[in-house]
């Protein structure tokens, strides 16, 4: 008995540990192994103590990219194959087969995993081309994954930008939520004489905060505790675009700051920010009073009065006297039902006005005949009974003519 009552408490014991989801953060392509490469660096420097539950990946065909980065995130090089080493230029096909030819790689680095965080820059063959594919590998693998990408510049030229934007239509079917970033937007936040290097790192920056919020989000207890559960909760379909946005505030005005920062993020390009479904955590400081904290919040219910939203309240790690809050929010998708009923209008208004057009046409054809013979004087129409009489009569005299004519010349002048 005493044998029993111990296996029994073992096995509770088990399904009470809770164990942290474990993440992974993939950078594919030069572009998204560079931003990864820098993400880490700002979140390891910090040292949170989550950092033993996420890894930061980076993948690429170029051996040469792979073999320059930093050993602090791991790499995997694929396609060697098909590329031979080399990377693949602008041609995505290229990207694509490597990424295909990878695929066991793939499946084998993310078979533990519980949530990935893909990010690339569009526009090359890498990250344009394997991306989609890696991204369809992951959901194979029923891993949730948001996806983060970045645009290319104007400067780049149409072709790249074309590349990019036909690759996030072919990646987003995969992902459950993903967000983008134009490059172009920068240089509304930064100095002219700035660096592409410096406006480059300045856009790494931001996206490595708005991650570190959202893992401080999952893996910190809070006073109103938002989990892995919530994330996936609000990630639950696919295809969806998401905003993300921080903000780290501090002082006075505290309301008007955040949401400034949250709702005005010059690096979207989004024109209405109307959500479908919220996810707000706020990390407070020492200093800020539960009125203030309630007119946050109402700031941005108001906002979006019909959204599912999630609220929580989590542990601070940043200095004692700075705000943070973090956004995770699904866009509300456009109505298409009043285009569909503009477009049926648009439909019938033609319908009508080709039937009128055809029965003005066929009106000044029937004046056009009337005019070519017209009706002769004292000649009025008959109805079908006057015409049967009138052939009647016609046929008689015929037959009497017929019958003068059978009878010999000579009788008929006798009887004439």
């Amino acid at each position: 008995m005493k044998k029993e009552g111990k296996k029994n408490i073992d096995n509770s014991s088990k399904f009470t540990k809770l164990q942290p989801p474990k993440i992974k953060i993939l950078g594919v392509g030069g572009g998204g192994s560079s931003i990864v490469e820098e993400i880490s660096k700002i979140i390891k420097r910090e040292r949170p103590p989550f950092l033993s539950k996420i890894e930061f990946l980076a993948a690429n065909v170029d051996l040469q990219a792979i073999n320059s980065l930093k050993r602090n995130l791991k790499t995997i090089y694929f396609g060697e194959e098909v590329t031979f080493g080399l990377g693949c230029g602008m041609n995505i096909n290229l990207g694509k087969e490597a990424a295909l030819k990878s695929k066991e790689k793939f499946e084998k680095e993310f078979k533990k995993t519980d949530f990935c965080i893909l990010i690339s820059s569009l526009g090359g063959g890498t990250g344009s081309g394997a991306s989609p594919v890696i991204a369809q590998i992951l959901h194979q693998l029923k891993i949730p994954t948001l996806g983060i990408f970045t645009l290319p510049f104007k400067f780049e030229g149409t072709k790249r930008l074309e590349i990019a934007k036909n690759s996030l239509k072919a990646v987003a079917p995969f992902l459950n939520g993903y967000a983008v970033i134009p490059n172009q937007k920068v240089f509304s936040i930064v100095k002219p004489q700035t660096s592409l290097q410096g406006s480059l790192s300045l856009i790494n920056k931001f996206l490595a905060e708005i991650i570190r919020s959202l893992l401080e989000t999952i893996y910190l207890p809070g006073f109103i505790n938002i989990d892995f559960a919530d994330i996936k909760s609000i990630l639950n379909q696919k295809g969806e675009k998401v905003y993300l946005a921080t903000a780290t505030v501090r002082g006075k005005n505290k309301k008007e700051k955040v949401v400034k920062e949250i709702f005005k993020n010059p690096l979207f390009s989004h024109k209405e920010l109307i959500f479908e479904k919220i996810i707000l955590n706020v990390m407070p400081s020492n200093d800020v009073s539960m009125k203030e904290l309630e007119e946050i919040c109402e700031e941005i219910y108001k906002r979006n009065p019909n959204a599912k939203i999630i609220f929580g309240i989590s542990k601070n790690l940043s200095q004692h006297n700075i705000l943070k809050i973090l956004l995770l929010a699904v866009l509300k998708k456009p109505s298409v039902s009043k285009p569909i009923k503009r477009k049926i209008k648009k439909e019938k208004a033609k319908k009508t006005e080709i039937k009128k057009e055809k029965s003005k046409e066929n009106q000044e054809k029937r004046k056009k005949i009337s005019r070519k013979k017209p009706r002769k004087k004292g000649i009025t129409r008959r109805n079908a009974l006057d015409i049967h009489q009138l052939l009647k009569e016609t046929e008689e005299e015929l037959i009497e003519e017929e019958k003068k004519w059978e009878v010999p010349a000579f009788l008929r002048k006798k009887s004439s």
